[in-house]
Parts: C-alpha cells; sequence; structure tokens
C-alpha cells in the first residue's frame, strides 16, 4: 500500500495551483539572479573571476537565498506543502478509512511523507534551473564557462535536500526495546529500530526526560529542565512563560548560520 499512498499524495499535490505558483516563484527568483550574473541588466557591476555558472557559484545562489529573509519564505513553503500530509486525515477524521484496508502504519506514514518530499523537491528544483536559465543569456561571455550540469544538480543535492533528521518517538521507553536489552518475550518488534542501533551509537547511560516536551525541549537546545523552564507536558492552557524561550539557541537555529534550512513536522 506504500506504492499506492505516495501516488496519491503525489498526484493530490499536483493538482494544487500553490505547487505552481511557489514553482514560479522561486524559479523567477533565481532567473533574475543569473540574468544579473550574466550582464544582462546594465547597473550589474562584479569584479569577479569566478564563472557565474560554476558549482561554486551556485552553491553561493542557494546558501545566500537560505539564509536571508528569503529562508522565511522558504519556511512557508515547506509547511503548507508537508504539515498537512497527515494532519489533514486527522482533522477531517478520514484516518479510520485508511485502516479498513490492509495497510500498514509504516506504509502510511512514509506514503505521505515521502509524496510531500518528493513535491518540496519538485518546487525547490525551480531555484538551480531557474539559475541555470538566467545564465543561459550569458554564455560565450568571459564570465560563463563551460556547462555542466553537475555544476548545478551536485550544489542542489548538497545544500537543499536534507541531510540531518532527527527521529523522536513519545511515550517509547529503553524497558520495550529488544535493542536496547529489554522487552523480555514479548517485546514490540522494531526492526528499523534495531537496523539503525546496529549500525550507529546507544548510549546506555544518560539522563532522559520523564515527559515528552521537556523532553523535545532538551534535545533542541541541549539544556535541562531548569534552564529551558519546561518542566512537563505543556497543554493548550499553559502560558507563554511555561515554554521555550524565543532567545534560546536551538540546534535549527544553530545549523540555519552554517545555510542550513530547517523544519518541523508531526
Amino acid at each position: 500500500m506504500f506504492r499506492e499512498i505516495f501516488r496519491f499524495e503525489v498526484r493530490n499535490g499536483l493538482r494544487k495551483p500553490s505547487l505552481y505558483v511557489y514553482f514560479g516563484l522561486l524559479f523567477l527568483l533565481t532567473l533574475s539572479i543569473g540574468m544579473a550574473g550574466a550582464g544582462v541588466f546594465s547597473t550589474t557591476r562584479v569584479d569577479s573571476n569566478l564563472f557565474r555558472n560554476s558549482a561554486l557559484s551556485v552553491s553561493n545562489i542557494l546558501l545566500g537565498s537560505g539564509g536571508s529573509i528569503f529562508s522565511l519564505f522558504f519556511s512557508v513553503i515547506l509547511i503548507s506543502l508537508m504539515a498537512t500530509a497527515i494532519q489533514k486525515d486527522y482533522q477531517y477524521n478520514a484516518h479510520p478509512l485508511f485502516f479498513t484496508k490492509p495497510v500498514n502504519k509504516p506504509g502510511y506514514f512514509l506514503g505521505r511523507f515521502l509524496g510531500a518530499f518528493a513535491l518540496c523537491l519538485m518546487v525547490f528544483s525551480a531555484l538551480p534551473m531557474g539559475y541555470w536559465v538566467g545564465t543561459l543569456f550569458g554564455m560565450g561571455k568571459p564570465m560563463m564557462g563551460p556547462f555542466r550540469a553537475a555544476n548545478f544538480l551536485q550544489p542542489f543535492l548538497m545544500f537543499t535536500l536534507p541531510n540531518i533528521l532527527f527521529v523522536m518517538m513519545d511515550d517509547v521507553g529503553i524497558d520495550q526495546l529488544s535493542t536496547m536489552g529489554y522487552g523480555g518475550g514479548s517485546a514490540p518488534p522494531t526492526p528499523t529500530i534495531n537496523a539503525i542501533a546496529a549500525e550507529g551509537l546507544r548510549f546506555r547511560n544518560t539522563w532522559s526526560m520523564p515527559e515528552c516536551s521537556n523532553g523535545r525541549m532538551a534535545l533542541l537546545t541541549g539544556r535541562y529542565p531548569f534552564r529551558t523552564n519546561v518542566f512537563g507536558a505543556i497543554g493548550g492552557n499553559d502560558l507563554a512563560n511555561s515554554q521555550i524561550s524565543p532567545y534560546d539557541l536551538t540546534a535549527a537555529r544553530l545549523v540555519n548560520g552554517a545555510g542550513y534550512k530547517s523544519a518541523l513536522f508531526g
């Protein structure tokens, strides 16, 4: 059922006009930058011996757009495309219908997630595509080198696709996981977690948080609850002073400074 759910998510996304609006806006953004670098606009003066269509130039464009005010716009696009992939099923109480069929949870969640991810990939591919079209206006000029597809593809794969993914499970303890040596004779089957643990690093002597919210805050900030002021599960009626401060430095903000874009899904 994974393939069917994945296809459904992609087909449904391709019907939305907003998808093409986002693609067009990103395309026009880097198109104008590429045309400016190609010397189309007479007001543009750049003192550099770097080819405008080199891999380094493309990387600078992708990183520069992600580290500016445009990063806020990119975050809105990510949230609008991905955050509702599963949430809409629960919002409209459609999720029970999926489980009336022989569909397992990994197939359902991965089908939804990867379908929305493929749509995001399509939208953000407009960044290198727009810049490439813009540089075509300068072909044959001294600031343009020979065209190489890898100059555009490699920076896109390195700086646009996510390469850091945190996965947190709620209300799961090591007493339930066979990979940590627990679970007894009836441990739940967790083949994916076991495979990750076998290839990764397991921490067996750590302080963990007793509830969900302070555990998330500890992961995001690297700080204990008495510093974040989040001591328990945050409810809908809790005041702002029981939540994380907007001045706390999170892992997402830290990597944003290195040119990464971040998003939260759940």
